[in-house]
Parts: C-alpha cells; sequence; structure tokens
C-alpha cells in the first residue's frame, strides 16, 4: 500500500511537471504560479518569481509532500489573495487559467469550494479541474471547473497509471485560454492524417467547413479532413507534438491553426 501511495506522490508531482513544463514552452510571455494545499495551503510560485523554465521546473520538483486533507477552499482562496492579485504580479491585461490537482475528495465542505471558485471565476479566472484516483468524485471537479464541465475537467482513475498524451491534452487546453480571435489555416497537408489525438468528429460539406468548426472549439489545434467520407475529425494536438503519429493517409487532407495576436491584424 505505502509503495502504491509513493507511486502516486511521484507521478502528481511529474504530472504537475510536465504541464507547467508545456503550458511555459507554448505560451510566450506565460507566468506561472503555484499553491500548494492540504490541511493549509501554500503559495510555492509566485507570479513575481523567475520565470526561466528551468528554475519553473526546479520550484515544481522542490515542492515537498505534506499530509493531510483535501481543503480545496483553502487552496483557492490561497489562489484568489496571494497569487491571482495585483499585488502579487497578476497582470490586468492577460487571460487567466487555474488548473487545480488533487487526489482525494473535497474534505473542507462542497459549499465552502464552491464559493471560492466562483469568486476566481468573477475575477476572470478560467479554472480547469483534475482528479487522480478514484477517491476524486466527478460531483466535486464539476463544481470546481468552469463550464462547461465537460471540457474543463480531467479524471484520471489511476494513481499509478496516466495515459500517454495527457499532460499534452491538459496543457493545450491552459492555453486555449489565450487564444485569440485570428486563427489562421496552416499548414495544408495533402494524403496525411494525425492519429489517436481526436476530440470530436463531424460530417462537414468541405474542409473549410471543417476549419470553421475547429476554430469554435476551444481545445482544437489541427484537424483531418476525410474527402470520400467527409469525415472532420478535431484534434487536440499538432504533428510536431507527436510526429510518430503523423502518418500518410490517401484520403485525409490534415491542417493546423496558429494564432497571432490581435493586435497585429
Amino acid at each position: 500500500m505505502e509503495r502504491r501511495i509513493n507511486m502516486g506522490r511521484k507521478i502528481f508531482f511529474i504530472l504537475q511537471l510536465q504541464v507547467l513544463f508545456y503550458a511555459k514552452a507554448n505560451g510566450a510571455g506565460t507566468h506561472i504560479g503555484a499553491v500548494y494545499f492540504s490541511d493549509r495551503a501554500w503559495t510555492q510560485i509566485r507570479f513575481t518569481s523567475n520565470q526561466d523554465v528551468d528554475q519553473v521546473k526546479a520550484s515544481v520538483l522542490a515542492i515537498r509532500y505534506h499530509k493531510g486533507g483535501s481543503r480545496i477552499a483553502r487552496g483557492l482562496r490561497k489562489c484568489r489573495v496571494g497569487l491571482f492579485s495585483v499585488r502579487n504580479g497578476m497582470r490586468s491585461n492577460v487571460p487567466r487559467a487555474l488548473l487545480t490537482i488533487t487526489d482525494l475528495r473535497i474534505s473542507s465542505g462542497y459549499s465552502a469550494t464552491k464559493r471560492e471558485s466562483e469568486k476566481l471565476k468573477r475575477k476572470g479566472v478560467v479554472i480547469f479541474a483534475m482528479g487522480i484516483g478514484s477517491s476524486v468524485h466527478t460531483g466535486d471537479l464539476e463544481g470546481l471547473a468552469s463550464q462547461p464541465s465537460y471540457s474543463h475537467m480531467f479524471q484520471l482513475k489511476s494513481r499509478s497509471w496516466i495515459p500517454a498524451g495527457s499532460d499534452l491534452k491538459i496543457a493545450l487546453a491552459l492555453c486555449s485560454v489565450g487564444r485569440t480571435s485570428n486563427a489562421v489555416v496552416h499548414p495544408v497537408v495533402p494524403q496525411h492524417a494525425i492519429n489517436r489525438h481526436t476530440i470530436a468528429s463531424h460530417i462537414t460539406f468541405d474542409d473549410m467547413e471543417c476549419a470553421f468548426i475547429c476554430i469554435k472549439h476551444s481545445s482544437c489545434y489541427s484537424f483531418n479532413f476525410h474527402s470520400s467520407s467527409r469525415l472532420c475529425e478535431l484534434n487536440y494536438a499538432r504533428k510536431a507534438d507527436f510526429p510518430i503519429h503523423f502518418s500518410y493517409n490517401r484520403d485525409s487532407v490534415y491542417s493546423e491553426l496558429d494564432f497571432v495576436p490581435d493586435d497585429t491584424l
């Protein structure tokens, strides 16, 4: 039993590291903060802290495990007061995203957690909720997450095994908060497709309609359009993320989205 718990702790922190690294590497100008909670809450990384990727990685790995409950309400309050505030380095002109990670059921009362999450949302913070292990209840995550909850929550049933690509999927969801309204479809690769990363499928008239659907979906970064069946597959990853899953497909045209800042057009 102890070995299983220790493995869960290791994966818990590894996943934190990977998510933060991807978010930092894929978001120019991204500032990262971290709050740790159990029975209490501690600010581990501030927005004013050194934001160098290597330093962020080291800071995450340095977070110590504390025994105790899962008082998420206290963690959320610490985020609201000690992290998402101007005096602690929060910028007023950028999108804000928060990823909560827990491997236990909420132990501080559902109503208190709901109140704190709503206060953060009113400050413009988009909340993603992630649960690891069978102890986490779906209802707890739904109460935390922004709407629609199905695209803002992640639930991994096992503490000792995490599906490949989960870290990238979560990081891309976080990065989607900062998507601008200026999407450019680029490039178009005929007779190719990316596999294993589809989040939704539709039958469309042509690849142009498929592109519009992808642009409207907050987690879509590329799409495959199959000309014979008119099947449009929306993907959360690009070919550069998983080149091993990008392959020849005679019937498919692959395209991906680039986003340019609103003030450049």
